[in-house]
């Protein structure tokens, strides 16, 4: 999977990135998940929000996998743009807000190598 994960300082920039990576933003998923029926997360969610603070970054980083791999699952025909066997680009608002959610990610759902510097 690529991966795009933009400052909210980059608004501008996302417009042209979203033609082809597929966008999901944390705080959107943060949100229904708080009100889906049966939800595991829905209580742990709600009381973090009510108080101001940043859901545990475990939680954020399960939800972002799951709806990434729903996404992988609904596009695994499509062939252009980086998509295809199980590969995906996707641009995620919002995320990471602290750094051990980005150390979480690419421990737990980044499949992709980086270039050594």
């Amino acid at each position: 999977m690529d991966f795009l994960i933009c400052p909210v300082s980059a608004i501008d920039e996302w417009w042209q990135a979203a033609r082809v990576f597929n966008f999901s933003i944390a705080g959107d998923l943060l949100r229904a998940e708080q009100h889906r029926e049966g939800s595991e997360y829905g209580d742990l969610i709600r009381q973090n929000i009510k108080e101001g603070k940043i859901v545990p970054s475990e939680v954020t980083v399960k939800l972002l996998q799951n709806a990434l791999t729903s996404e992988l699952e609904k596009h695994k025909e499509k062939t252009e743009h980086g998509w295809g066997d199980g590969k995906g680009r996707f641009l995620i608002d919002g995320f990471p807000r602290q750094m051990d959610q980005a150390h979480i990610f690419d421990e737990t759902v980044s499949t992709g190598s980086y270039p050594e510097s």
